[in-house]
C-alpha cells in the first residue's frame, strides 16, 4: 500500500461536497474532516491511499500498528488473516511488484520480504513517499 501526503493538483482544496470515482484501483483520500457515505454497495480494494499532510503521522502510525498485526499463515486457520501466494509464479510477481515500488522510488516502511521459511507467504507491506 502506498501512503502519499503530497498535494495532487489542488485536490484537497475543494470546499463543498463533491464525488470522487474510489472504486479499485483509484485512491481514497483522507482529510481531517472528511466523512463519506454510500448505499450500502462500496467496492474498495485499494493499493494506495492520499491523506492530508496534517494527519498523515497519526494515519501512517494507527496503520503501521494494524499491519503489523496481521496474522500471516495457514488460510485455514481461523486466527490468519492473510494466507500465502497461490503458486511460485505469484509469489514471483509480487515480489516483483514490491522491487518495482522500491526501484521507482517509494519507500518500503514496512514488511515486504518472505515471511518464514517455506510456502509462498510474504508479509504485508507499506510503502511511503
Amino acid at each position: 500500500m502506498l501512503i502519499s501526503n503530497k498535494p495532487s493538483h489542488g485536490l484537497l482544496s475543494v470546499s463543498s461536497q463533491f464525488s470522487l470515482p474510489l472504486a479499485s484501483p483509484q485512491p481514497p483520500v483522507l482529510t481531517s474532516n472528511a466523512y463519506s457515505f454510500n448505499a450500502g454497495q462500496c467496492c474498495c480494494a485499494g493499493s494506495r491511499v492520499f491523506v492530508q499532510e496534517s494527519i498523515y503521522d497519526e494515519f501512517l502510525e494507527k496503520l503501521t500498528a494494524k499491519v503489523k498485526s496481521i496474522k500471516v499463515g495457514s488460510p485455514f486457520a481461523a486466527d490468519s488473516f492473510q494466507g500465502p501466494a497461490t503458486s511460485q509464479l505469484q509469489y514471483d510477481r509480487v515480489s516483483a511488484h514490491i522491487q518495482s515500488g522500491v526501484d521507482e522510488g517509494a519507500t518500503k516502511h514496512l514488511g515486504g520480504s518472505r515471511h518464514g521459511e517455506e510456502g509462498y507467504f510474504i508479509e504485508p507491506t507499506i510503502f511511503t513517499e
